[in-house]
């Protein structure tokens, strides 16, 4: 965990995932410390992906 911000009614937790940074949405009463290992499963269709450069969402239909 490199990050983690509270942001009303969740966690906004950011990791670092195979040298790339993910901000993962967690429920409000998640808490993760600072350099701690966490274990994430994702659902593909619950993901959001930005382009880095522009910010522009690559899987928007």
């Amino acid at each position: 965990c490199l990050r983690n911000g509270i942001a009303g009614r969740c966690n906004l937790i950011t990791l670092r995932i195979g040298g790339s940074l993910v901000c993962v949405k967690m429920p409000k009463d998640f808490r993760a410390t600072m350099g701690q290992e966490l274990v994430v499963f994702l659902k593909p269709a619950a993901c959001h992906l930005f382009e880095t450069d522009s910010g522009h969402r690559l899987n928007q239909s």
